[in-house]
């Protein structure tokens, strides 16, 4: 077995759990978390790539973004009670919303020279 997936696989059973336990199948969260991992799989297995074999298009998109994407409308429109990133990281990572990441671009020794001589940076 891959060391990598039973690292992921050990990261990701603790969504299962609350407070030590497994949820329980009967219980709304365990309902809803399972049936989610369940209809992940069967996309991301037989769904996904079956439309891909009748829309060349949607080749572009790997089955497993799909299937998460998919998974996670159906459980947003059905308002199924599943744990977010906020519930285990906490509301307060996600306070100052896009203005906490960083800006994207090149550094501005990278233009520098441009800018003040660009026919000598040119030179050979």
């Amino acid at each position: 077995v891959n060391g990598l997936a039973c690292v992921m696989l050990k990261a990701q059973l603790t969504h299962f759990q609350d407070a030590g336990k497994f949820l329980s199948l009967f219980a709304p969260e365990g309902l809803a978390t399972y049936g989610c991992a369940i209809l992940t799989m069967a996309l991301v297995k037989f769904g996904i790539p079956l439309f891909q074999e009748k829309v060349d298009a949607a080749r572009a998109v790997p089955p497993t973004l799909g299937g998460v994407v998919i998974a996670s409308v159906v459980a947003k429109v059905f308002k199924w009670p599943l744990k977010t990133l906020a519930d285990v990281a906490g509301a307060e990572t996600f306070k100052g919303g896009l203005a906490v990441l960083p800006k994207l671009g090149l550094p501005t020794s990278v233009w520098a020279p441009l800018v003040s001589s660009p026919i000598d940076t040119l030179k050979v």
